[in-house]
């Protein structure tokens, strides 16, 4: 789960799933005016997105951890979640 404060910023959580640990993390993203963008998490991991126009859903895929992930990914809250 993760919060973008509309300014490049992003604060999130998740949970690890061999260890089952929670962890923080942060990262920044920009979106173009076509709707596409970038996201860079801490650590360098880097994914490439669509944010729908009315910014509901998101699809990503990053191809740079030497395996291929992608997905969707909805807007649950207007309001930040993760601070």
């Amino acid at each position: 789960m993760e919060t973008d404060d509309g300014r490049g910023n992003i604060v999130g959580m998740a949970t690890d799933s061999d260890t089952g640990e929670s962890y923080r993390f942060t990262g920044t993203d920009r979106v173009d005016g076509d709707c596409s963008g970038r996201v860079m998490y801490t650590g360098g991991f880097y994914y490439d997105r669509y944010v729908s126009p009315n910014g509901s859903s998101v699809e990503f895929i990053s191809t740079d951890l030497g395996a291929v992930l992608s997905g969707p990914s909805r807007r649950i809250s207007t309001r930040a979640i993760v601070r």
